[in-house]
């Protein structure tokens, strides 16, 4: 009767991911040098939110088209019973030009709304 009941018990226990899903996070704060040297890696700093407490930090999307540079943070949730404790998170982007000039930072701040910062490479 033990048995059966664990078996029963662990046969009820059913983890799905109908729950999850990724989404673009608000970025609130990006700090980037002013000039490097060529050669040099810049670290970009990220502060953005993440939402819930089902929610953390999944990966730094970046698109380089020239000398624009798109940033975007994405966050996974997983769980479908959340703490609505909004948390903060922070990463540093490491960006190594590779020509000399002025590279324009682009962030999203809300759809379809970026921001630009801009990196002198000497």
């Amino acid at each position: 009767m033990g048995i059966g009941f664990l078996i029963l018990l662990l046969g009820s226990c059913k983890i799905t991911d109908n729950c999850a899903r990724t989404e673009i996070a608000r970025i609130t704060k990006l700090t980037c040098p002013k000039e490097i040297s060529l050669g040099q890696t810049a670290g970009i700093e990220i502060e953005f939110g993440i939402g819930n407490g089902c929610g953390s930090f999944k990966e730094i999307k970046s698109v380089q088209t020239g000398n624009y540079l798109q940033l975007e943070i994405i966050n996974s949730f997983t769980g479908c019973t959340c703490t609505e404790l909004y948390q903060m998170g922070r990463k540093v982007f490491p960006f190594t030009p590779t020509q000399k000039g002025t590279y324009y930072i682009q962030y999203l701040l809300k759809e379809n709304s970026y921001l630009t910062d801009t990196l002198l490479v000497k």
